[in-house]
């Protein structure tokens, strides 16, 4: 009997003890239960950057003709055909030699008309000096009116030499400067970086003033494109462009908008000029004209509810944390925002579902 009841006890613990693990583990399932199932994504603070897309082609922006501005024979030619010259750079020479005869005759014409311009000078201002005296002694009339005369006459005659030594004088200046100047524009020198494209005469032949001798492409080339009017607004002078061709890629500035359409394409002229020659004259490239830059933290147009204002929900340590974002800019399947940090974990599926403080499971 007494056996009877101690299995009877022992039948009765062991009841118990499974009732009571069977609470334990249904009470921890109603508890996983309790986690709602999301996916999550990893926000990344990002710059996007919009453009306008367009095809241009390559130009010069500018040719060059330089010619002489004195006849003569060509003495030397000091560049080739193709080569790349700096502003400065002596282009070509034009016989000088005559022009230096006639040089060193006005030069020694000049200090002859000087000599003789001081000279005159004396001798007026010492008849001018004479008939002042004269005249003070005629008012006196301590002289007679004969020597005043005289007086007179002279200083009328010195102030005419000295005016006419001093027109000879300026002329001789004029002649000497002139001839200076003609012996260095015999030389022709270049005016800005750029490439010789042309040579049209060769060394010792005759050039007349004005006649093109060599012909440069300035350094800088240009694109031209045209772009619609719905554009036209969003781009300003200045404004920064990507130029390429396939993997080849320079960038360059906006100089030129035309505000009056091309006639047979309608679209509106832009000059872009290019911060290095990268691709031939005649190429066809591909422009990017950056429009906007923004800046955010880059998350799905998914995760993003409104109640009043905007809000996202983030994870930390398995719970859902509502968070008000303000957007910057929404694109077609993203929003750039501020009021989250680069790298959370923002919730991208589920969310409607969850509220503050919610517990969560993340699904892979």
């Amino acid at each position: 009997m007494k056996i009877c009841k101690l299995s009877i006890f022992l039948l009765l613990i062991f009841l118990l003890m499974s009732f009571s693990g069977c609470t334990k583990t249904n009470a921890n399932d109603a508890k996983e239960v309790l986690k709602k199932p999301i996916r999550v994504e990893v926000a990344i603070n990002e710059e996007i950057t919009e453009t306008l897309d367009y095809i241009g082609i390559v130009t010069a922006d500018e040719y060059i003709k330089y010619s002489s501005k004195i006849p003569g024979e060509i003495r030397e030619i000091f560049v080739e055909k193709d080569q790349r010259i700096r502003k400065g750079d002596k282009l070509f020479a034009v016989d000088d030699s005559d022009l230096k005869v006639l040089q060193s005759s006005c030069k020694l014409k000049l200090n002859q008309s000087k000599s003789l311009l001081k000279k005159a000078e004396e001798m007026y201002m010492f008849a001018d000096d004479n008939y002042k005296r004269i005249s003070e002694l005629y008012k006196n009339a301590s002289i007679d009116e004969v020597t005043y005369d005289k007086a007179k006459l002279k200083l009328k005659t010195t102030k005419q030499d000295y005016e006419t030594a001093k027109k000879n004088y300026e002329l001789a200046k004029l002649n000497y400067n002139k001839t200076n100047k003609d012996v260095f524009e015999s030389i022709v020198y270049g005016t800005f970086d750029g490439y010789v494209t042309k040579i049209l005469f060769k060394e010792d032949e005759i050039t007349s003033v004005g006649m093109p001798v060599i012909v440069v492409r300035k350094d800088e080339d240009i694109v031209n494109m045209g772009i619609t009017a719905d554009d036209l607004e969003k781009i300003r002078l200045e404004d920064k462009v990507k130029i390429f061709i396939d993997d080849r890629e320079t960038s360059g500035i906006i100089v030129e908008i035309s505000k009056e359409p091309d006639v047979e394409t309608r679209l509106f002229p832009v000059k872009i000029v290019m911060e290095d020659n990268k691709f031939p004259i005649g190429s066809i490239v591909n422009v990017h004209v950056i429009v906007e830059k923004n800046y955010g933290v880059k998350v799905p147009l998914t995760a993003i509810g409104t109640d009043k204002k905007d809000y996202v929900y983030v994870v930390s340590d398995d719970i859902a944390i509502k968070k008000e974002v303000n957007i910057i800019r929404s694109y077609d399947e993203f929003v750039l925002v501020k009021g989250i940090n680069d790298y959370d974990n923002v919730v991208v599926e589920g969310m409607r579902a969850l509220s503050e403080g919610d517990r969560i499971n993340i699904l892979k």
